[in-house]
This record gives structure tokens, sequence and C-alpha cells, in this order.
């Protein structure tokens, strides 16, 4: 069984604030300016009311997302990895915040950095990912993008997902 990243959630610092040129340095699973939500959406305003410490708006998207304030989860989610590095807990819940509120586009882009950043067989947590990314590629009609990820899931095997990665490639075959 691999070990996961470490959790210890007050370790975190802030992002840099901005780089010699002004602009603030994007992160890797930051959305691109297209795929961001309107400020005018009520969750991402409803968002930026909230205190800017990592804590509160880390507790704030866990609270949402058990709620199943999806949207909400999702906007918090937004601004906290704009403003802190995620840790793994936060990344997976963000991610499938995004997906439980239709933003499957982004949502794949953030279990697939993920995935990268913790790959199996070091961490379970990354072929999980991985898997779930080919499973929103697939359900979004991409099953030639997803397949490559459900081969690497299917070709592990330490993954407890092989048998069902292995499975989705037969039916996609």
């Amino acid at each position: 069984s691999a070990a996961a990243p470490p959790t210890d959630s007050k370790s975190a610092t802030a992002k840099p604030a901005a780089t010699a040129d002004g602009n603030t340095p994007p992160s890797t699973t930051s959305p691109s300016k297209s795929e961001t939500p309107a400020a005018s959406n009520p969750h991402q305003q409803e968002a930026a009311k909230l205190p800017a410490d990592r804590k509160t708006l880390r507790g704030a998207m866990f609270k949402s997302y058990k709620r199943k304030q999806f949207h909400l989860a999702a906007a918090i989610g937004d601004r906290l990895q704009r403003e802190f590095t995620l840790d793994w807990e936060a990344e997976v819940t963000y991610a499938n915040a995004l997906d439980r509120s239709d933003q499957a586009p982004r949502a794949i882009a953030v279990f697939l950095a993920f995935a990268k950043k913790y790959p199996s067989p070091k961490n379970k947590r990354g072929d999980d990912a991985l898997f779930i990314a080919a499973e929103l590629l697939h359900r979004s009609g991409k099953s030639a993008q997803a397949k490559p990820h459900y081969q690497q899931v299917a070709a592990d095997s330490t993954s407890n997902l092989q048998a069902a990665a292995q499975k989705r490639l037969k039916e996609l075959n």
C-alpha cells in the first residue's frame, strides 16, 4: 500500500502574489480565463466574501461539498487554488466539485494534473484520479482520449481499479 501525500494543511504557504512583471503566476490546475466562471456568478460572489485565510476557505469548500452545494464548493475551490497551494485532499474535492457542477473539462484537467503529481504505484490516489479523468472523458464522448488513461491504469498491477480499466477497454474495442 502506497503512502498518501502529506496532509499537513497548516504547513502550506500562500502562492506568490505576483511575478517580476506584476502578473500572478499560473497554477498547474487553474482553469484558463475562457473556462473560469464569470465573476457575476452568485457562487463566485459568495466565495469572494469569505475571509482570505487558507483554513477558512478549505473548510468552507469541504462543508459546501458535504452539503451537496457543488457549484459553491467549486467556486470556493477556484479561489482556494488561485490563492494557495492545494493539498491532495482539497485538490480531489475541488475536482469532484467541478465534475458535479457540470464543469467536466475543468475537472478532467485537475484530475490529470493530480495523477501526474501523485503517480501510481507510488501513490494509490494517482491511479484513482487517472481512472476518474478517463471516465469523464468517456462520458463526454471522448473515448479515444480516455483510452490511454484506461490503458495506464489497466497496466498497473497495484491499482485497485485495474479490473475496471480492463473492462472499460474491452468495451471500447
